[in-house]
């Protein structure tokens, strides 16, 4: 039945409106209204009760090309991690702002990085970023996949970076490394109070199922870099950017590096390997609020699909390549730590 073009008009009109619109000869409504619309997901994404409402939170996340391409649904990863206090980002392939190198070229910024940085700046967090990109290629101030620029967000109410210790790559050779596929980059932190400081290294090593042994070596480099300069300091947490192929190579480590997830969990979407995480020296002077909480992107993720795109979710059935250049191929791994009565070292 074909609506009187007066009909189709008032229709279109009241459509808007969501409200029904004119009857057919019967005087029923040819327009009862529209759809309900999705409610908005909730943001930030509340945080895990697992975490047991730890006085401080550290987050460790990789999202492969990040700041490389526009497909990435930025305000979605922000909310997911907009909880906590501090949040290691991997594989930032390009800078966000204008800027320059040491040497004084200018920096290229890449307007997908600046999405990202835009969106986690409005919830709050600060960054430091590394001065210049890393990787094992022979040369850098690319941008691209090929090197990354390691970044730590942090919320400045909540920590800041210690000033009387240095931070900064821990290898002045940037580019084709012989120890490091991509150079470590250690920042020290302090409480806000000023109480309790400590180091946060982020690593990303070798990629590829080919490459245990390259991580196991970066990790031996590593943990000598550490005994020779972390200071007597107890507590360094390191964050990856591990791409371990299995619970093998967690068991593998250095004597001196302790893995705190017992249980060896899958950290990448398809949940088949521990690809990220977090690390401790052996004896930190605090307190770890149990195995670290790997945050379930696929779920938590729907809401931000459904609200923008509607049907199709890539997540169920997963759709590895769709969610990973929305999203992330690797999940959150967030920690809990209750920092010492007293923080001597």
């Amino acid at each position: 039945m074909q609506w009187p073009s007066s009909c189709r008009l008032l229709a279109a009109a009241l459509l808007s409106l969501g409200l029904a619109a004119c009857t057919d000869d019967s005087g029923q409504p040819l327009v009862t209204g529209l759809p309900d619309e999705p409610e908005p997901p909730v943001c930030p994404v509340p945080p895990p009760e697992a975490l047991g409402g730890a006085p401080l939170t550290l987050a460790t996340f990789t999202i492969d090309g990040i700041g490389v391409y526009s497909t990435r649904e930025d305000e979605a990863l922000a909310c997911l991690v907009a909880p906590y206090d501090l949040v290691v980002v991997h594989d930032l392939g390009a800078p966000p702002y204008p800027g320059t190198f040491g040497d004084g070229e200018a920096y290229r910024p890449a307007q997908p990085a600046a999405d990202f940085f835009d969106a986690m700046r409005r919830h709050g967090f600060d960054y430091v970023m590394a001065p210049e990109d890393t990787g094992h290629v022979p040369t850098n101030k690319l941008n691209s996949g090929l090197t990354v620029w390691p970044v730590t967000f942090y919320k400045p109410d909540r920590v800041r970076l210690a000033q009387d210790r240095p931070s900064g790559y821990i290898d002045p050779d940037r580019t084709a490394n012989p120890s490091y596929d991509r150079v470590p980059f250690a920042l020290a932190f302090v409480t806000a109070d000023g109480f309790y400081d400590f180091y946060v290294v982020s690593v990303d090593l070798a990629e590829g199922r080919e490459k245990a042994s390259r991580r196991r070596f970066e990790l031996g480099a590593l943990t000598g870099w550490l005994s020779q300069y972390a200071g007597g300091e107890r507590d360094v947490f390191v964050s990856g950017g591990f791409d371990f192929n299995d619970c093998s190579e967690v068991a593998g480590l250095p004597p001196i590096l302790i893995a705190l997830d017992d249980n060896c969990q899958a950290t990448n979407v398809s949940n088949k390997r521990p690809t990220a995480g977090w690390l401790v020296l052996e004896g930190p002077s605090a307190e770890i609020t149990g195995e670290p909480v790997v945050l379930d992107m696929i779920r938590e993720m729907q809401p931000f699909w459904v609200y923008t795109f509607g049907e199709g979710y890539p997540g169920d059935p997963l759709n590895y390549q769709l969610f990973a250049s929305t999203y992330s191929g690797h999940k959150p791994v967030i920690l809990g730590v209750i920092p010492p009565s007293d923080d001597a070292d």
